[in-house]
């Protein structure tokens, strides 16, 4: 019940949701994401550029095997342009 006298259940999400975590930068905001949306699911990736080309290279994912059902939170606090996450 709220100040007010009315009665609330809270709030519930329309569609499953993950995080994906960038390995290191993100994982700072799990405990986060965590607290605020119990239970849900957590993938990694690791991405860094090639020093020579500058391109982008997937090093490691781990990410819940129905991902393609969830919106996904992209857990990176350092997120500029996006364009690693991107390719």
């Amino acid at each position: 019940t709220t100040p007010c006298e009315v009665g609330f259940t809270g709030a519930g999400f329309s569609q499953k949701i993950c995080g994906v975590s960038i390995v290191r930068a993100g994982e700072s905001m799990e405990a986060g994401l965590r607290a605020v949306c119990r239970g849900v699911s957590i993938g990694k990736i690791l991405i860094q550029r090639d020093e020579e080309t500058a391109m982008p290279k997937l090093y490691y994912t781990k990410l819940p095997e129905d991902i393609r059902q969830r919106k996904v939170l992209l857990l990176d606090p350092m997120l500029a342009t996006g364009g690693s996450a991107i390719a």
